[in-house]
């Protein structure tokens, strides 16, 4: 008896909550919040979370798209300037290094250029140059992280200010408006918190993202960059090795 009694009231528990469940779904539901309007009543806060909404856009389409591999280490550039110099000399790699107008081509010049320094000489030349470019690549990020940082404390302080006049509004009203007044104006206040919210999670996400590219670009060149020395100054066949005729008249010049 126990038992169906407590099953029973359990039933009856659980159909009673069902109901009220859904109760509130369907009044949930029937509550629409037109968006549009409550962005245009955000006031001038909301104005300027416009312009770094827009900001935001700008620099994030300009790294995604500036920041390729082709752009940066060339695929063909290191197979075209190992030919030059092998078949014409290191004047005519010079030439296809300037001409490519990339990172890893200035820093293929230099390790041309200084390669009568020292096979080590070169290398750090040629590397610095090479890792200046990338640093001023990843600077240019920067901006998307001042916007990230930025938008949720301009939200705040619209908030800050709506709820000012929210509740300087219950204070020349009384129980006038009663609680839909206060309610209605923290509403318009809080959509500032939420824009820059919006604004501030893809501009982190989009900043790590240029970041972590240029990272990967960083290490292709770097990959690239010891290839050249590799193949040009330490391997004894090639073409900017010292040849033991040139280190014989190097020995005699010193």
């Amino acid at each position: 008896m126990k038992v169906r009694t407590t099953c029973g009231l359990f039933f009856l528990v659980f159909m009673t909550s069902s109901g009220l469940w859904a109760q509130a779904v369907d009044d949930f539901e029937s509550v629409t919040v037109n968006w549009s309007e409550e962005i245009f009543e955000g006031g001038a806060t909301m104005v300027a979370l416009g312009f770094l909404s827009v900001a935001m856009v700008m620099f994030t389409v300009e790294r995604l798209w500036f920041l390729r591999r082709s752009r940066f280490v060339p695929e063909a550039l290191l197979t075209s300037v190992d030919k030059a110099l092998r078949g014409e000399g290191a004047d005519a790699g010079l030439s296809l290094c300037r001409k490519s107008n990339t990172p890893l081509g200035d820093a293929l010049e230099l390790l041309i250029e200084h390669h009568h320094a020292g096979p080590d000489t070169a290398y750090t030349l040629a590397g610095d140059e090479a890792m200046r470019r990338m640093e001023a690549e990843e600077r240019k990020a920067a901006p998307l992280a001042v916007i990230a940082g930025l938008a949720p404390l301009l939200g705040l302080l619209g908030t800050m200010i709506g709820m000012i006049e929210a509740f300087k509004l219950v204070e020349v009203f009384g129980d006038e408006g009663g609680a839909s007044l206060l309610a209605g104006s923290i509403s318009k206040a809080l959509i500032t918190t939420a824009g820059g919210l919006v604004i501030a999670l893809p501009s982190l996400m989009f900043y790590h993202l240029a970041r972590h590219r240029t990272g990967t670009i960083s290490d292709a060149l770097e990959q690239a960059l010891t290839r050249a020395h590799t193949r040009w100054i330490l391997s004894p066949e090639g073409p900017l090795s010292a040849t033991p005729s040139q280190e014989a008249g190097d020995a005699a010049q010193a």
